[in-house]
């Protein structure tokens, strides 16, 4: 069993821009005890029309939040 919180926060920046922050700490319970990791994440939205790209860098942790990982991406999404 595991329980995440997400906490999203996307303020408007300037123009078609807008900020993109991402918390999410998750728990698990197993017969070894409970577990802890996160998965944060902080970008820049752009946003047009019918579609917005978000480049982002990812910051995970592990057994509290103590530095495990970095990763970079992006979100792409279009709407039909």
């Amino acid at each position: 069993m595991g329980y995440r919180f997400i906490g999203e926060y996307t303020p408007h920046l300037y123009g078609p821009f807008y900020l993109y922050a991402k918390w999410q700490p998750r728990w698990s319970f197993k017969d070894s005890g409970t577990k802890f990791d996160a998965r944060d994440q902080l970008g820049i939205t752009y946003k047009q029309r019918n579609w917005k790209v978000t480049p982002f860098i990812e910051r995970k942790a592990v057994e509290g939040y103590e530095y495990r990982q970095t990763v970079y991406g992006t979100h792409f999404e279009v709407k039909l």
